[in-house]
């Protein structure tokens, strides 16, 4: 079985959090310290990316982003939803 990881260690990554403060979405650099490769079947791999600064869990591809445009993507699909919701619509 050969398992590819699309981010290595010491890789910056960018995720997305809830500012609470500003009531909207922002990204978020972070640099990967550690792989987890969770294999669970021939064939199936999960592989979940540690970060500094954010322990206790592991993020996954679809919550990481190579660059900060396309995390700046995300922010802005996602903080449409949050107007539509609070615009009740």
């Amino acid at each position: 079985m050969k398992i590819e990881t699309k981010y290595d260690v010491d890789d910056i990554v960018w995720k997305i959090e809830k500012s609470y403060s500003e009531n909207k979405y922002v990204p978020k650099s972070a640099t990967v310290w550690m792989l987890k490769i969770n294999v669970y079947e021939k064939e199936k791999a999960n592989i979940g990316y540690c970060l500094r600064g954010y322990y206790g869990r592991c993020f996954y591809d679809s919550e990481l982003f190579a660059t900060e445009d396309e995390a700046e993507f995300e922010c802005i699909r996602l903080n449409e939803i949050l107007d539509r919701e609070k615009r009740g619509e």
